[in-house]
């Protein structure tokens, strides 16, 4: 960062000073993005990013003030009530800057580049993220929230704003050379953290290091590993779940202490306040540790995640409960975030329109409960059994140490978690479990019905193919586990809407890795559910658009998105900093298309991609002191300290199912009929990781898996019988003939 600029800054006129704002129309009023538009009529003349803007700052002489955040985000959302809506600092923004505001959901390739600079630069990540940028798009200075008055050790958004377009107005030459030399340090810090410590190898040691790792940080009385704020850690919870099934043949503990982590994790989450008892879903993190205070905004792609974790959990544990947390989750996405058949929307946020002040914004008084208004609402039968299930108190029921941000911001409320099992509440009530049951559910209903009537969260309806993928996945693993056909319906719906959304003339957004990456293996998962040829061939062609359009022919890896003039760093993804693991994705993509197709073009990629990130995930940078940075780019050492592999865990379970042949299960005959219908519904059901479903049903689906695959039709069998081949690399192990044969089978391997 350039940190002697604060040091040269002279002080500029008072904001009172500012001509007063002129009524523009606004750059962001036709934008595809709500929260864009949500900014359209504020005195700010936001712009959209693109060349426009740039074109502007450069013609005019003035630095871009970037703002990216997202619709959902409480911090953003209040700086545009308490800073961006002042009339008297919009006149001033507009006079000093170009100001631009990117959705971060919308842009993960500008939100990736510019999280990666702050977190490696200033080692600050957050939104929403404030970037001041040259005219030619380098980074000056870097902010996460800033307050409108100052707070405790936190500088006011005004005085940050004020030294930095002074720094610019008295000598901008150097401001442009402090960014170039800070953009230098930059880009050799990702070069290292490419090429690792020169010592570390991703190998399979690897992965017992990421299970001590989590093992290590793994809270055993609430689950999660952080103490606060608290996230949901779906991607380490799935590969607990593959670590513990490879690992359990090995009586060493480590696939019981593996599933522990995962099921404690999963039931503190489902029970505390994470999840909404009411309406279902889950919010964003927590706020502690036990999960009573949660960040109350809800996105699609977490409901993605999680609903699929929670049916890994019940295949792996044989426990329906589980299930029924996955269920509700999905129900809550078709409900609320789904504009009916097609693909769904991205998330509600945890601010919602208040009718008696004009459209204002209120806070989370949509989720939260005074005692008294639950009491009156149930009646006295109900009462007492909300209460004690709930754990509600007429102060509210925040935990003792929580109790300041209780009085601050939730005053006498009481926020919805399960304090207490149906069972115990019967047995210290001394009334029947069934009787407990009924009254919960009744209450439960009443106080739903109730919350509808206030002021509803809004609803952000872009439709993010890649985030859509994650939801057509749950619903076909769910409409298979539960079963509910209505599920694989709905996911082939959404999946037939997002795929020709994505591939249309008509859309307006760039393609991005994480699209790509997420809807392939959507897609993959279709075609082992319903044996369809278009799905396969549908994940086929948008592979070969993928590396068309995002490979990088020189060092490999897929770059988060197309080639962008203005974005002063083009970055490739692979770690666990964003929401995606684009090049992760990528690569168990590759791996699956060997095993279902047999080309090896395919695993040499996925190769290419562990050997261009492995020193990256193996190893981390040992950060330069500041005044090391001082003298220049020829101090960034090699790294020398050994990472944390959790950073990547999305990559090093790919590289798992890289070096570790699953099996590849081959239905011959008709899927849909007799014992073959019943030994792909079991192997649908089974928890069965790294493995992989092939059709030799003489469809055209057979007929593409040959045209790839030569030596595929030499293993099918001649007689005509329906028979399940299970194969590893193609090499025939052992056939079953019998649901129970392969049931056997399964649970010896599984």
């Amino acid at each position: 960062m350039i940190m002697r600029i604060l040091l040269l800054l002279c002080g500029l006129p008072l904001f009172a000073e500012a001509a007063p704002l002129e009524p523009v129309a606004s750059p962001l009023a036709a934008e595809r993005s709500p929260f864009l538009r949500r900014f359209a009529a504020d005195p700010v003349k936001w712009w959209p990013w693109g060349a426009e803007a740039f074109q502007r700052a450069r013609e005019q002489r003035k630095l871009v003030h970037l703002c990216i955040g997202y619709s959902s985000c409480p911090w953003t959302l209040q700086m545009q009530l308490d800073t961006y809506r002042d009339p008297t600092m919009a006149a001033w923004l507009n006079e000093h800057f170009i100001c631009v505001l990117v959705d971060r959901e919308d842009r993960p390739d500008l939100n990736n580049s510019f999280m990666r600079y702050a977190f490696v630069m200033a080692h600050r990540s957050g939104w929403p993220l404030h970037c001041w940028l040259t005219p030619g798009g380098q980074p000056v200075h870097l902010a996460i929230y800033l307050p409108a008055a100052r707070q405790d050790a936190m500088p006011s958004f005004q005085a940050t704003v004020e030294k930095i377009a002074g720094a610019w107005q008295d000598d901008p030459a150097y401001v442009e050379r402090e960014a170039a030399h800070q953009a230098e340090l930059f880009g050799v810090a990702l070069r290292q953290f490419m090429l690792g410590d020169g010592k570390s190898k991703l190998d399979r040691s690897m992965l017992d290091l990421a299970y001590d790792k989590l093992n290590a940080t793994f809270d055993p009385q609430d689950g999660g590993f952080t103490a606060s704020p608290k996230f949901h850690g779906a991607p380490m919870l799935d590969y607990l779940l593959d670590y513990a099934s490879y690992k359990r043949k090995e009586g060493f503990g480590r696939d019981r202490q593996a599933l522990n982590m995962v099921t404690t994790t999963l039931r503190a989450m489902a029970n505390g306040a994470m999840m909404d008892q009411l309406g279902g879903g889950f919010h964003r993190y927590c706020l502690d540790r036990a999960w009573t205070v949660p960040q109350f905004e809800k996105l699609l792609f977490d409901q993605g995640q999680l609903a699929t974790t929670y049916l890994r959990a019940a295949q792996a544990t044989g426990d329906p409960w589980f299930a029924e947390v996955a269920r509700q989750t999905l129900e809550y996405v078709e409900q609320e975030l789904s504009p009916g058949g097609g693909g769904f929307y991205s998330a509600e946020n945890p601010f919602g329109d208040d009718p008696t002040q004009a459209g204002e914004k209120v806070d989370v008084s949509y989720y939260t409960w005074k005692k008294s208004a639950v009491d009156q609402l149930v009646g006295p039968e109900i009462a007492p059994v909300m209460a004690q299930v709930f754990g509600l108190e007429e102060e509210g029921n925040l935990p003792v140490e929580l109790l300041d941000l209780q009085r601050k911001r939730f005053p006498q409320q009481n926020i919805l978690r399960r304090v207490q099992s149906l069972p115990a509440a019967a047995a210290t009530l001394h009334m029947s479990e069934a009787d407990v049951a009924e009254k919960f559910r009744q209450g439960c209903a009443k106080m739903l019905v109730a919350r509808q009537l206030r002021p509803r969260p809004q609803r952000d309806e872009k439709i993010l193919p890649g985030w859509n993928a994650l939801l057509i996945s749950a619903f076909l693993k769910a409409g298979n586990l539960l079963p509910q056909p209505e599920y694989v319906q709905r996911a082939q719906a959404a999946a037939d809407f997002t795929y020709r959304h994505f591939l249309s003339d008509d859309y307006r957004r760039p393609r991005f890795a994480e699209d790509y990456a997420n809807l392939i293996g959507a897609l993959l998962d279709l075609y082992e559910t319903t044996a369809s040829d278009k799905w396969l061939a549908g994940a086929v062609l948008l592979q070969e658009r993928m590396d068309a359009e995002l490979w990088d022919a020189t060092d490999g890896g897929y770059w988060d998105g197309p080639a962008e003039p203005q974005l002063f760093a083009r970055l490739k993804t692979c770690d666990e900093g964003a929401e995606f693991s684009p090049n992760a994705a990528a690569a168990d993509n590759l791996i699956r298309l060997t095993r279902l197709l047999g080309d090896k073009a395919y695993f040499d990629r996925a190769g290419q991609i562990f050997q261009t990130f492995g020193g990256e995930c193996s190893a981390s940078i040992k950060t330069p002191s500041a005044a090391e940075n001082a003298k220049g780019p020829k101090i960034m050492r090699a790294p020398e300290t050994p990472s944390n592999p959790v950073t990547h865990i999305r990559m090093l379970q790919a590289y798992d199912h890289f070096t570790r042949p699953g099996y590849q299960f081959l239905l011959v005959g008709d899927p849909h009929q007799g014992s073959l219908l019943e030994m792909q519904q079991l192997l649908l059901r089974q928890a069965r990781p790294n493995s992989h479903l092939l059709y030799l049903d003489g469809t055209a689906g057979e007929v593409l898996l040959a045209r790839f695959n030569s030596s595929l039709p030499a293993l099918k069998p001649g007689d005509g019988r329906p028979v399940v081949l299970i194969a590893r690399e193609f090499k025939l192990e052992k056939r079953c003939t019998t649901a129970q044969e392969l049931s056997e089978f399964l649970k010896a391997e599984y």
